[in-house]
């Protein structure tokens, strides 16, 4: 079993990703504690639609504040993967989402602690509020994410109320197409709580949990059951590993920022060939993902690239005109992410945040995947994040991962074995001619005798 889990700050060491309950904390936290219920309903068109009904935990020492008349309220939000499980490349991916909940008053229960109760107003310290599926479905009560800085859990107070379409929007919305049945097909649902208060007690990263439902459907209308249990302050990007003992997953928290969560999973096709599968979860980050770079060495391979993301809807996106978002609603941009090779990765981007803050981003609740296959056996590398809105780290780095393993250079006619004159020989023949495989230490350009020296370098260190 290689199953690692790790937390990488962008330029520091490592920490265990925290799990499960975790009682009096320091300030308010707040927490999915259950995810106790689905509301499924009727398709519309290609599109399915359901809601999750959630328990919001404070698991803190202090008051949660829920104060509907400003934005000074924990927002929720519902998602949908589905794990593709063996035979073969496994993955998961993220295929519905809801708009965001605004919690407008709380109970005072103790699923998760021990309650010191509080008001309609203010959860207490270890006090609980349960709100059902149909509840959380509510049109009316649900605001798009893009008002939402999932960083500081801050919100646009009042929120925008575009026109609703039909049933499905603001719910967890489905396309059919996503949808299917087998063995090797498992679902998760995701719940996430954010506020402003539990933000500035450092504690939005956590307020994440994820449980398995069932799916099944009679005459094209599917229907989720929930089964097994919630795991707590946990993504569902980890229910992928939870499920394939091969994934690694890695934590990235983005100084003055949030965190995004990566994982890889590479897997032997056979015949020298690897599929190399990778989730990427913006679970809080502001700035948002606007590129991925996999190290890939100029002589592998790279076929099937491939992407996928999620889809918004109902008008949750940059407005055209933002001082008048009800009436210049949209989505945002959907176009997938462009693939380019070049001499040392694979890579996948968006357009630029400086010519369009509406591009498909990467952007906070949500999970993307790209993957590839490459003529080359995995090794641990480090992915690069572009990171999508202006700032200060430009990116960020996953380290860890699963990518494809360069060749060794100092064998430059591949032989097999020790470097010999042969090498020597077979190098200097591509140097001469200017071949680009010559040029070994990238610098671009016409092989020089920079060249030359990293060759050698190269030989003299063997295979």
């Amino acid at each position: 079993m290689r199953r690692t889990i790790l937390s990488i700050a962008v330029f520091s060491g490592l920490a265990p990703m925290a799990q499960g309950q975790e009682c009096g904390v320091a300030g308010p936290d707040a927490v999915t504690g259950q995810i106790g219920a689905v509301a499924n309903y009727a398709p519309v068109g290609d599109f399915e639609a359901l809601g999750l009904g959630l328990t919001l935990c404070n698991r803190g020492n202090a008051g949660l504040v829920v104060n509907v008349n400003n934005a000074q309220h924990p927002i929720a939000i519902a998602n949908l993967y589905k794990i593709t499980l063996g035979p073969g490349p496994t993955r998961i991916e993220q295929i519905g989402m809801s708009w965001a909940f605004h919690e407008f008053a709380v109970l005072q229960t103790a699923v998760c602690c021990a309650c010191t109760p509080g008001t309609s107003s203010l959860l207490g310290p270890g006090c609980s509020s349960a709100n059902s599926a149909s509840i959380m479905s509510t049109q009316s009560q649900l605001g798009p994410r893009w008002q939402v800085n999932a960083a500081s859990g801050v919100s646009v107070f009042p929120r925008a109320n575009p026109p609703i379409a039909d049933a499905t929007m603001r719910r967890v919305r489905v396309p059919l197409s996503e949808l299917e049945s087998g063995a090797q097909i498992r679902y998760i649902t995701e719940g996430m709580y954010l506020a402003p208060d539990d933000a500035a007690a450092g504690h939005a990263a956590n307020g994440v949990s994820w449980r398995e439902v069932t799916a099944t459907t009679i005459a094209g209308n599917w229907s989720f059951v929930l089964t097994g249990s919630t795991v707590v302050a946990s993504p569902a990007i980890e229910a992928w590993a939870a499920r394939d003992a091969g994934v690694r997953v890695r934590i990235v928290d983005i100084p003055g920022d949030g965190r995004v969560v990566v994982a890889s999973r590479a897997t032997d096709l056979g015949n020298g060939q690897w599929h190399y599968e990778y989730a990427l979860q913006n679970l809080t980050s502001h700035r948002a993902v606007g590129g991925v770079r996999v190290p890939v060495h100029a002589w592998s391979s790279v076929t099937s690239p491939g992407f996928h993301d999620a889809a918004y809807h109902g008008g949750d996106g940059i407005p055209a005109d933002p001082a008048n978002p009800n009436t210049t609603a949209r989505d945002f941009d959907a176009t997938d992410w462009a693939f380019a090779r070049s001499a040392q990765a694979a890579r996948w981007s968006t357009t630029p945040f400086t010519e369009n803050d509406n591009a498909n981003a990467l952007r906070w609740g949500t999970l993307y995947n790209v993957r590839f296959v490459a003529n080359a056996p995995p090794t641990t590398g480090t992915l690069a994040l572009e990171l999508f809105r202006p700032g200060t780290p430009g990116e960020a780095h996953a380290e860890g991962l699963d990518v494809p393993a360069p060749p060794c250079v100092g064998d430059y006619n591949q032989s097999g074995g020790t470097p010999d004159d042969a090498d020597v020989a077979a190098f200097f023949t591509d140097w001469n001619d200017g071949a680009p495989r010559a040029d070994v230490n990238f610098s671009g350009g016409t092989p020089d005798d920079a060249d030359v020296s990293h060759f050698f370098d190269l030989w003299n260190e063997g295979c």
